[in-house]
Formats: structure tokens, sequence, C-alpha cells
């Protein structure tokens, strides 16, 4: 790169600011003189980029969350307009959260500048007609599952696996017995991690679901602790407001999310990135989500998936249980939990699966080989 170059870059969601500050680092690292500017969190914040609309405010799940922050969507979709006509960016890269994204791109493609896509919309499980609008709008698409290349290339889009940015984070060689011994559990506890999720509307559905299950499980299970991590996303005191009346000795962290991973037996976790978080350091588990049924009853229809979770869709198989809408209830959860642990072969088993998984993901490494395509691209 010849000279001071811009670059606007654009993630939506907590993940997206994690795997974009990653991918500003390794740039910076190939060129100190590039100016980023764009949409994120602090972790984007800290790795250089000036930003302008912070991911706390844009990370949307469900219609009618999508309906209620129109106006702040609309907004930031004017300000980053603004942004391209004011510092004329070379390229402008943009991490998953495709709803806005893939706007922003019709955009910057009509102004003539790159856009280069990091993290692809989940296009193998909705709105498959993206691909369509990908292959105009989009000059490289950056993509972190290896089944995803065949789709790009079909369309007939430029398209890199660069393996999985999770890779370079979760820590999966630690020892788990000296994880647990830091965490306060003897060799002989049995632990049990609650992953309710980073989202209240999760937390609310999904907690008190995992309490119960919890409650049942200590019944019928000696020497069983349970563990909860809270997402920086929320308040601790939110999270124990929960397991305050519970009558159980629920341990609340704040965040320490891989750590609860590697020291538990098994954890209830609700669906999302962190299903694939917890698979790459071999924690075997039990998805769960629940969804506001209008929500569920659209998104059944949009979504052409056999499974709800990463590590199951990635392996073509179930390889842990998912329990959905009117299944992810406590006594379902703890129904599982109770037959993990008491079927070592089950528990080896699903580990083993979990192992494959991870190989697929590519090694260490993805932040800097994405670096590397984007600073030949400029």
């Amino acid at each position: 790169m010849a000279d001071s170059k811009n670059i606007l870059i654009v993630a939506g969601e907590a993940s997206g600011d994690l795997h974009g500050a990653n991918l500003v680092r390794e740039l910076l690292n190939l060129d100190p003189n590039i100016k980023f500017f764009g949409m994120g969190g602090d972790m984007m914040k800290e790795a250089g980029v000036h930003i302008s609309h912070h991911v706390r405010d844009m990370a949307i799940m469900g219609i009618f969350e999508v309906i209620s922050k129109l106006p702040l969507i609309k907004k930031a979709m004017r300000d980053m307009e603004d942004i391209m006509s004011i510092i004329k960016p070379d390229t402008i890269i943009l991490i998953d959260y495709p709803g806005f994204n893939l706007r922003l791109a019709k955009k910057a493609s009509a102004r003539g500048i790159k856009v280069i896509y990091y993290i692809s919309p989940q296009v193998w499980a909705w709105h498959k007609s993206r691909v369509k609008t990908i292959a105009k709008v989009v000059d490289r698409m950056m993509v972190v599952f290896p089944f995803e290349v065949p789709i790009y290339e079909k369309a007939g889009v430029d398209v890199d696996f660069v393996g999985h940015p999770l890779m370079d984070v979760v820590p999966y060689q630690r020892d788990p017995l000296e994880v647990r011994e830091g965490m306060g559990f003897n060799s002989s506890d049995r632990v049990i991690g609650l992953l309710p999720g980073s989202r209240k509307r999760e937390v609310d559905a999904l907690l008190p679901e995992m309490i119960q299950a919890a409650r049942l499980i200590s019944k019928k299970t000696e020497g069983v602790r349970f563990v909860i991590p809270v997402a920086n996303t929320l308040d601790i005191s939110y999270i124990k407001g929960f397991t305050a009346g519970s009558g159980l000795d629920i341990q609340v962290l704040c965040g320490r999310a891989y750590d609860v991973m590697s020291a538990s037996d098994l954890i209830l976790i609700a669906s999302g990135t962190a299903t694939l978080e917890a698979a790459i350091i071999g924690t075997p588990m039990i998805m769960a989500y629940k969804l506001a049924p209008l929500t569920y009853f659209i998104g059944k229809r949009l979504v052409d998936l056999e499974f709800g979770s990463l590590p199951n869709i990635i392996a073509g198989k179930e390889i842990i249980p998912e329990l959905v809408q009117s299944n992810a209830t406590g006594e379902r959860m703890a129904e599982e939990a109770l037959k993990m642990l008491g079927d070592k072969e089950y528990l080896a088993t699903m580990k083993s699966e979990l192992g494959k998984v991870r190989e697929t993901l590519g090694g260490p490494g993805a932040s800097r080989r994405a670096a590397e395509i984007v600073y030949r691209a400029v």
C-alpha cells in the first residue's frame, strides 16, 4: 500500500466486534498507516477504529426488535453513507450482519468502492437468494466454513476460505483440571455451566428453565456444582436476580465463559456462536433456544436447515442435543444432562465428534490470512 489508506469497516454484533478488532490489528501490522472508520464496539475502538455507532445499540434479535429499532438503523445507514462521502474509503469491509451490510454494500458498490465481505451471511440457512445480490455488489468474500466455498464459486463470487477466527481466540489446549482448580472446584466435583446467552430476551426465556434443570439435577447427582459466566453485555446483578431465590449454590462470574467451558463436565447453552466456542474447547453441551411464538413461526418457514446449532450443522448430523421452543424446559434439560452424566461412553463420543468439528475450522491464523487478502486487494 502506498501512502495512507482509509478503510470503512462495519460490524453490528459483539462477535463481529471481536473478529473486526483482530482483523484491524493484523492489517495494522502490515501497514500502520491505514486509517479505519465505521461501526463496531469497544474492541474495534481499542484496535484503532473511529467508531460512529456502537454494536450494543445495533444488535437485534427478532422481528419486533427490528421494527422498534428502525429509526436507529436508518440513521446508522445515513451516517455510513456520510463517512463514505467524506473520507472516500479505498475499501469497505463488512462483517456478517447481512440485513444492514448487504444494503450498505449496494451503496458502496454504486460509488465504485471495493467491497470485501468477511464472515459470510448464512446463505446456506436462509435467504439463499442473497447469493445473487452478493455476486453483484461484493468484490471478494472471505468465508470461515469450508462448505461455504462451493456456494460462492457456483455464483461466480471470488471467495477465499480463511478458517474460523475463533481458532485464534478460544483456548482449546488448556488442562481442564488446572482450570477447575483455578476456579475453586475439586477434582471430584461434577461441574455444570449455565450459559443462557448475551441478550436479555434470551436470558429471560432460558435462565429460569436452566435453573429449574439445575434444581432437578442436584436432587439426583451428588457433588454437582453450577456456574454462570455473565456476558459483558449484561449486568451481573441482573443475573443474580434470577439465582438469588433459586435455593441453589450457583456461582456467578463476570465473563470467564471459556474458563467455565473448560472446567465443566457439560454445559446448558443458548443457541449461537457460543456453541461453536464450546465445540472448539470440546465441552459436551445441550443447546436450547426459545423465541417469541410469531418470530419462531415465521423463522421456521424461512430457515432451510435440519439443525439449529453450529456444531450439528458443520457435522451434518446431531452430535449435541437441541431443545427448541416447547422442548426448551428445565425438565428436558435435566433429562438430557442426567443421561450424559450417567453415560461415560456417550460423553466420550460427543467429545470425539466435537474434536472433528474443530478440525474442519482451518487452524489458527484466520485473522492474519484475511488481513493479507485485504492488503493485497486494496
